[in-house]
């Protein structure tokens, strides 16, 4: 089923379970559905998974528009994934775009993949450049509490000490060929849930296991 062929009654009812879900998702609690099952649903309805804009803790966080629009990566199917030429680790953390502008230093999510929400009061650093747009996944270590303790803390309005880093979007260490079948719970001591792939064309994508 895909969202153009869905029932309306199926869609409205997925999108509901969805926002359930994202809100679950971005307070770092359980959210009951598996990443499979929440793809799939997702698929259908045309869900976007983002921080409710009224959701307590992230409404305090500002909206903000992306200097780049980004609309993350496609996910694909194994199929695709043993066609890669290289890939690396797909992080679990949270995207974060750097820019300046007239108005100040800015960490923007990905949100819509346009509007996002600014992070800026509590990474408390500067854009590595005025003129230039940086991308990263805002990580805590697994020993930290990973994604959840993250999402928890972020919706605290804090980041612990000590407990977060960023890791660069533009320069990943990379493995030739095809990657495992098996998606590693972490790398480095950091969160991963998937590699992110790329085709001899240049493409890339990402892998996150199980069946699309």
């Amino acid at each position: 089923m895909s969202f153009e062929s869905a029932p309306l009654d199926a869609i409205r009812w997925e999108r509901n379970e969805l926002k359930k879900a994202d809100a679950l998702y971005w307070q770092g609690k359980e959210t009951g559905l598996s990443d499979a099952d929440y793809d799939a649903m997702s698929a259908d309805c045309g869900n976007i998974c983002k921080p409710p804009r009224t959701l307590k803790g992230w409404a305090r966080y500002p909206d903000y528009k992306l200097a780049v629009p980004n609309y993350g990566l496609k996910k694909v199917s194994w199929e695709i994934a043993r066609k890669a030429i290289r890939y690396w680790p797909k992080h679990d953390g949270i995207f974060l775009q750097t820019f300046s502008d007239e108005k100040g230093d800015h960490w923007v999510t990905r949100g819509n993949g346009r509007i996002g929400k600014d992070l800026a009061r509590i990474i408390s650093s500067p854009a590595p450049c005025s003129n230039t747009v940086f991308e990263f996944e805002l990580l805590y270590t697994i020993e930290a509490g990973g994604r959840a303790q993250l999402c928890a803390d972020i919706c605290k309005g804090f980041l612990k000490p000590g407990a977060w880093w960023l890791k660069s979007h533009w320069c990943t260490g990379t493995e030739e060929g095809h990657p495992p079948r098996e998606i590693p719970t972490d790398w480095n001591g950091t969160p991963c849930d998937g590699w992110v792939i790329q085709l001899a064309d240049g493409q890339k994508f990402a892998y996150k296991g199980g069946v699309l």
